[in-house]
């Protein structure tokens, strides 16, 4: 079962002497009996619910009408829940998290901004109007931005201190649903639905903006190390714009990008979108290659040590550095999550089915567990603890046995937004 605390529900079918089905557990539950020959390893309920306690190998009895059945489920004690904070969510808002330099974890929920410290205490919240359906932003002094999905008069962008204290807000720039992004100077850019980019001052002035053609649907800009956004809006449109808000290109890719780039180490750009389609382009906007993943994608890439790409869509795949399709894993589910990148090459994702999964280098299942549907990327805490969020539900804490993936092993981009702080800068900074 992978790790202690675990849960699975166990099925069984009554089968006559002629092969045909007389009874199923899911359908009659109360013609069925469940035991365990170790509850200090697995203990199972009425409902065929099994939960595993400990380290071990079980064996669960099932039986009706006289009959019995039986199974063996080994558990190892690789991972647990360390802590879990309880979210009263919006059911249509998303729980993105960034975290600060001391560790607390900021949490976008349906009307509010959340600062959970990293014992999983919640230190304060902050309203925010119209809902928060990106992950926050932190400034290099701590400065929490958050976007929000504003009415007409709302607060588009709101800076937030360490403390929980509203500095400023940016009203009336329109729906925010795409993470805020933070220049090497400072300098917050917001792309909108609205079919804008704002530059804003630290202070919360508005320097410039520039017209998109089309929405921007979470695909927040991400920035190279010359400074230069890149970011993709619902017509299928990459741009490429310089830091002072002229434009140095566009290109177009076949379906809507609903995620932001990703900035590997020699500049090249990876986007991926609805088409099912990871691109590669140079700095200079010129296609190296496209690998088609056959599911639309719904997240950013991320970006190994060695210059493996990672992205999720029906599972989780693997791309070299070249455009090589090298594996593909966990196609039982969608993966709406970037795949975060843990310090021993491990690999994070939260599936649509509603399992938190950790993999291996070589994309074999270290452990999953069920937390409820998660749309909202992982972090890793300083600490290695593994932070998800289930959609409008419950942040939990996972820590792994033996294994400390606090650091990203030099990864170039590891995360959904280049590194913990949720910034958009390469180079993990």
């Amino acid at each position: 079962m992978g790790m202690l605390g675990n849960r699975l529900r166990l099925g069984a079918v009554l089968v006559a002497d002629d092969g045909s089905g007389i009874r199923a557990s899911h359908l009659y539950p109360g013609h069925f009996s469940w035991s365990s020959d170790a509850a200090d390893v697995a203990v199972v309920d009425d409902s065929s619910c099994v939960t595993s306690m400990g380290s071990g190998t079980a064996t669960i009895t099932v039986t009706s009408a006289g009959l019995t059945g039986t199974t063996t489920l080994t558990v190892d004690d690789v991972a647990h829940i360390a802590w879990s904070v309880p979210l009263d969510l919006d059911s249509y808002a998303s729980a993105a998290i960034a975290l600060g330099h001391d560790g607390t974890a900021y949490v976008g929920t349906g009307f509010q901004l959340l600062a959970v410290d990293p014992l999983g205490v919640i230190r304060w919240s902050v309203p925010v109007q119209g809902g928060v359906q990106s992950a926050p932003a932190i400034g290099s002094d701590g400065t929490v931005y958050v976007g929000a999905v504003a009415g007409p008069d709302g607060a588009s962008l709101t800076a937030v201190s360490p403390g929980g204290a509203v500095l400023w807000e940016l009203r009336s720039r329109g729906t925010v649903v795409a993470s805020p992004t933070i220049g090497e100077d400072g300098t917050i850019y917001l792309a909108t639905r609205d079919t804008a980019l704002y530059a804003v001052s630290p202070d919360g002035e508005q320097l410039w903006h520039y017209r998109i053609r089309e929405p921007v649907q979470r695909s927040s800009p991400s920035t190279a190390e010359d400074g230069t956004l890149y970011f993709g809006d619902l017509g299928g449109h990459l741009y490429a714009v310089n830091s002072d808000g002229t434009e140095r290109w566009t290109q177009l890719v076949r379906g809507g990008i609903t995620a932001s780039p990703s900035i590997a180490e020699d500049g090249t750009i990876y986007v991926a979108s609805l088409s099912g389609r990871l691109h590669a382009f140079t700095p200079d906007g010129d296609e190296l290659w496209v690998v088609d993943v056959q599911e639309e994608v719904w997240s950013s890439p991320s970006i190994g040590s060695d210059g493996t790409v990672y992205v999720g869509a029906d599972g989780v795949h693997a791309v070299s550095p070249d455009g090589t399709l090298l594996w593909s894993a966990i196609p039982e589910t969608f993966v709406a999550t970037t795949p975060i990148l843990g310090g021993d090459g491990s690999i994070y994702v939260g599936g649509l089915n509603g399992r938190a999964y950790a993999l291996n280098p070589d994309g074999s299942l270290k452990w999953d567990y069920l937390t409820g549907l998660i749309s909202a990327s992982p972090v890793i805490a300083f600490d290695g603890k593994i932070l998800f969020s289930s959609y409008a539900d419950t942040v939990y804490a996972f820590e792994e046995t033996g294994s400390t993936n606090g650091g990203w092993a030099d990864a170039v981009w590891p995360t959904a937004r280049g590194n913990r702080a949720n910034n958009g800068r390469a180079g993990g900074r």
